[in-house]
């Protein structure tokens, strides 16, 4: 651990490290790191910051991927709603939580649901980028690869790095 006083920049270490531990199966020490982070940004950050949001979605994401969709719902629900306040709804950091929550939706089976949700996160992509960035054509891999989801691709059986990449280039992990 970190003696006190940490720097801000510990939130994000924390939330990648946890990202890391949950990738290398140990849920567990994931899921710690993973709330370490969250409180570290509501106590120096608060509710209403786009990197407490941020990590609400980066958890809820972690759920997912252990098919606790349950305690997913929430954590999606007001990760969004703090970064559609704090960003606005044409930021690509909140199209980033747009594709979490399209994959969700796709891992539900509702895939007519989750196509009009990847649309509307790359179209925020190209708005602000260009078609040709990228993340936008990262962001394409998603509608192509509906019910493969991010968690597959994660672990390698969609053989497209290209969904699992496009919500990590807007949280800033890569």
């Amino acid at each position: 651990r970190i003696p006190e006083p940490k720097p801000l920049l510990l939130g994000l270490v924390l939330a990648n490290l946890a990202g890391v531990r949950g990738n290398l199966e140990d849920p567990v020490d994931a899921e710690t790191l993973y709330i370490e982070a969250l409180d570290f940004r509501r106590e120096r950050l608060g509710k209403e910051h786009e990197e407490y949001g941020g990590t609400l979605v980066q958890i809820a994401g972690f759920y997912m991927g252990l098919g606790k969709y349950k305690e997913a719902v929430p954590l999606l629900e007001e990760g969004i709603n703090i970064q559609k306040k704090a960003l606005g709804e044409n930021h690509p950091g909140f199209a980033g939580s747009l594709y979490t929550f399209a994959e969700f939706l796709s891992l539900q089976g509702q895939i007519t649901r989750a196509e009009g949700f990847y649309k509307k996160a790359i179209a925020i992509i190209e708005k602000a980028y260009g078609p040709e960035h990228p993340a936008a054509m990262a962001g394409m891999a998603g509608p192509r690869h509906l019910g493969k989801g991010l968690w597959s691709a994660l672990d390698g059986s969609s053989g497209n790095a290209g969904t699992a990449l496009f919500p990590l280039l807007f949280r800033g992990e890569i």
